[in-house]
């Protein structure tokens, strides 16, 4: 069965979905069957924090559902359902998210502007923008003025660059 694309969604709320390994051990017991998984980043409105914002989460499908999932849709991927925050397998990992953005580069580091078409695909670029909890709060407030948002994300967001080489499917 040839691998699944890495599946993208880019742009400032971007996504990402893809295979991983997880040791069965780290999955619950009745879902462990390999250590083949799924795995996910999105940011949606933490609105159940004590500082109401946007937050980076991660979402895992154990392997048996990741192999459920594969045989009925072997290009299939997580579901919006999955890139919920009120999902089962999603959790917060980061808090005050101003920006998350995923780029599918090629070799030369230009950004592909099409992942889904893209057969030079050589890199996966994940970059963050996080805000202090002070700073965010003012952020976040629904009634502070764009100007003063641009402000503080110039001023107080600190951005983490993540760039990891997409290794060659085999045929």
């Amino acid at each position: 069965m040839p691998q699944p694309p890495l599946e993208v969604v880019t742009g400032t709320n971007g996504s990402v979905a893809f295979l991983t390994r997880l040791s069965q051990a780290s999955q619950p017991a009745t879902n462990a069957l390999s250590d083949i998984c799924m795995g996910g980043h999105f940011t949606a409105d933490n609105a159940g924090a004590a500082n109401p914002g946007r937050a980076l989460y991660r979402c895992l499908i154990p392997s048996e559902e990741t192999y459920t999932r594969l045989e009925a849709t072997p290009t299939g991927f997580l579901t919006p359902d999955d890139m919920s925050p009120g999902a089962t397998n999603a959790e917060p990992v980061a808090d005050n998210v101003v920006n998350f953005q995923v780029k599918v580069l090629g070799p030369d580091y230009a950004e592909i502007p099409d992942p889904a078409t893209a057969t030079n695909a050589a890199y996966v670029e994940l970059s963050l923008a996080v805000i202090g909890s002070r700073n965010g709060r003012l952020y976040f407030a629904a009634d502070t003025p764009d100007a003063v948002k641009a402000r503080l994300g110039e001023k107080d967001a600190r951005p983490f660059v993540l760039r990891s080489k997409i290794e060659p499917q085999s045929p």
